[in-house]
């Protein structure tokens, strides 16, 4: 896990089809700029 967060140590470590994406405070900035959608290849 250290090794995919590139040694982050924050949490939620969120991973999307076993690539690291990021923390929360990424997630909700992608949902609310459509750009999760992309990320999740809905």
């Amino acid at each position: 896990m250290k090794r995919r967060s590139n040694g982050l140590k924050t949490l939620p470590q969120i991973l999307i089809s076993g690539d690291y994406y990021g923390d929360e405070e990424r997630l909700f900035a992608d949902d609310r700029g459509s750009r999760l959608d992309v990320a999740l290849r809905v």
